[in-house]
């Protein structure tokens, strides 16, 4: 195919080569397309469109497009890959791995069956969203840009079910995956019955999730199991997690932003920091800290918990001082139960005075109540001030307070004498 467009709108039985130069396009219609052997080199595209099925049992690894607008793309034989992904409808299905190498550009459709799809490239998701079911794996190794649609495990471009297991989306190392502006809604698994319910649908994240873009208002929800061992960065917005959540990498939220988690619990055994909003399910469920809460990022903050806060024997809860008026402050606008170590660190050199005080964390209503506070820190550690500097803490109904103690350094016996033998001398001399 040297220009223009070759649609194939019948079906065949395909044994031989096909040849697409750039800017041409062969087309795979209506009917069932069997390529059983030979090839396909494309630096241009190859189009699968209309009612049918196109069954990938040979080498497939093109440099073009691979443009998905219906019907079904069987990768069967082995491992596929093409240089771009165009998907508006349709299923990617089939046991095997389909890689993209480049940018991937979906708008609907499904990927379906036991294999992988590998995003290598920049990706986006946008108007209708994006289905994934039957077991299927969607890894992201690059941008992957969502900013409209739904993604829906456990359902398919047709809305049928595609199988029994709801599918898995793995953001790697590497991968960033956004959730961009006020289009980029939910996240859920949909629920055909019996054994397929969605519920083993999950989300992985090992790189960066970040929500940003969006009104103060606009609320993306993750409906399926999330686990994160890389970072959440939620910089405008609401976050809200309604399936378990277990945090063991960090969650980073900006000041005007939220992250809200819909469990009884919501359990840290990661990194909790910067200016916004951590909110649990009600005011009578808990943030559960056993690995370290910090205000701010990188510099003095000021970090909200909405609900009550709980920080267990290995927690940690970590407070920088960068002047007598500039200092990470904690408000909890429910109760404090408190065991675990306060870290106290000094920003650019600062030293506090004899007496200096430091209101660093309020709680409950301001109105006091011995119930708002159970427990103390276990302990107290500092670094990064002069050796003389040293801290204690007192607790109230409604606060926490760091009290500094300055004291002169002593000066050591032997120099005392030393000092006095000098002064011996001169008034030997006089």
């Amino acid at each position: 195919v040297q220009t223009g467009i070759l649609n194939l709108t019948n079906g065949g039985t395909h044994t031989g080569n096909f040849d697409v130069a750039a800017g041409a396009v062969l087309g795979f219609g209506d009917g069932t397309h069997n390529l059983n052997s030979g090839a396909i080199t494309s630096p241009g595209t190859v189009r699968v469109n209309g009612t049918t099925d196109v069954n990938v049992n040979t080498a497939y690894s093109i440099a073009g497009t691979t443009d998905i607008q219906s019907g079904f793309f069987n990768v069967l034989g082995d491992n596929a890959s093409t240089g771009a992904l165009q998907q508006s409808s349709g299923s990617v299905t089939g046991a095997n791995n389909f890689t993209v190498t480049g940018s991937a550009d979906i708008t609907f459709g499904d990927h379906r069956g036991t294999g992988t799809t590998i995003l290598q490239g920049s990706s986006t998701i946008s108007s209708s969203g994006f289905r994934l079911d039957g077991g299927r794996v969607l890894r992201n190794e690059n941008t992957l840009t969502w900013n409209g649609g739904q993604l829906v495990f456990n359902n398919t471009f047709n809305g049928a079910s595609g199988g029994s297991g709801s599918g898995t989306i793995n953001n790697t190392a590497t991968g960033t995956f956004i959730a961009s502006g006020d289009n980029a809604f939910n996240i859920f698994a949909s629920n055909f019955g019996g054994t397929d319910t969605g519920e083993d649908a999950v989300f992985n994240n090992a790189g960066t999730f970040r929500k940003s873009g969006s009104d103060a208002t606009n609320t993306t929800t993750v409906g399926v199991a999330f686990n994160n061992t890389g970072t959440i960065d939620v910089q405008t917005g609401r976050l809200v997690l309604t399936s378990p959540f277990t945090n063991q990498g960090s969650v980073n939220v900006d000041a005007g932003a939220t992250v809200q988690v819909q469990n009884a619990t919501f359990n840290n055994q990661g990194i909790l920091l910067g200016n916004g909003t951590y909110q649990t399910l009600n005011s009578s469920t808990a943030l559960v800290n056993a690995g370290t809460l910090a205000p701010g990022v990188g510099g003095i903050g000021a970090l909200a918990i909405s609900g009550d806060y709980t920080q267990l024997a290995s927690g940690f809860l970590d407070i920088e001082l960068g002047s007598l008026t500039s200092f990470d402050k904690l408000n909890v606008l429910g109760d404090v139960n408190l065991s675990g170590t306060l870290r106290i660190s000094s920003l650019g050199g600062y030293n506090p005075n004899q007496g200096d005080s430091f209101t660093i964390a309020t709680f409950d209503d301001g109105v006091a109540d011995p119930a708002d506070l159970t427990g103390i820190f276990d302990n107290i550690v500092w670094s990064g001030f002069n050796p003389n500097v040293s801290f204690t803490a007192s607790y109230f109904d409604n606060s926490i307070v760091l009290n500094a103690s300055a004291a002169p350094v002593p000066v050591p016996p032997a120099i005392w004498l030393f000092g006095s033998g000098i002064v011996g001398i001169a008034a030997g001399f006089r």
